[in-house]
């Protein structure tokens, strides 16, 4: 997987300009990522 950075624009309905700057975190080790439920 490769570093990125994106930038998203969009328009409001009211005709309003959005900007959003998208800056993933730097990936250490292994590129997949899981999640462990400890609850019973």
């Amino acid at each position: 997987m490769l570093d990125a950075t994106y930038l998203v624009e969009a328009q409001t309905k009211e005709g309003n300009k959005v900007l959003m700057l998208i800056d993933p975190p730097e990936t250490t080790g292994s590129t997949t990522q899981g999640t462990t439920d400890t609850q019973q």
